[in-house]
């Protein structure tokens, strides 16, 4: 089977879309919708709502871990977490929130080497 290259990375590059917290927060309008992987440090975690925060340069973000199964981090972990960014409407105001259907531990990455290497991807690929 031959793999058209363009059409595999612009739907490997769409899916795969790595954000950080402030970004995030910044182009939430546009991003609704997109499948994404963020990293942040474990802030808080709330079992009984299955919600999650993770915080990356001082911005916080809601994580729905309702989907992984049992949720066994410690606060303050860093973890990557990939999934949906949705609105949450449950709240008295609406809320940006990550529906998280991947999530794994990155304790021991170099925050800011892969900021660096990221920056960098992003140019190549533009």
């Amino acid at each position: 089977m031959q793999i058209n290259d363009a059409t595999h990375n612009s739907d490997f590059q769409r899916h795969n879309h790595i954000k950080f917290i402030p970004e995030i927060h910044e182009n939430a309008e546009l991003l609704l919708g997109s499948a994404i992987r963020v990293i942040g440090t474990l802030q808080a975690f709330e079992p009984g709502k299955s919600q999650a925060v993770i915080i990356h340069h001082k911005t916080p973000l809601l994580v729905d871990v309702s989907l992984l199964g049992p949720f066994s981090y410690r606060l303050k972990t860093l973890l990557e977490f990939f999934g949906q960014l949705e609105i949450d409407r449950t709240m008295d105001q609406k809320q940006i929130i990550l529906r998280a259907r991947i999530a794994r531990n990155m304790d021991g990455l170099d925050i800011g080497l892969f900021e660096k290497a990221v920056k960098i991807k992003r140019r190549l690929l533009k």
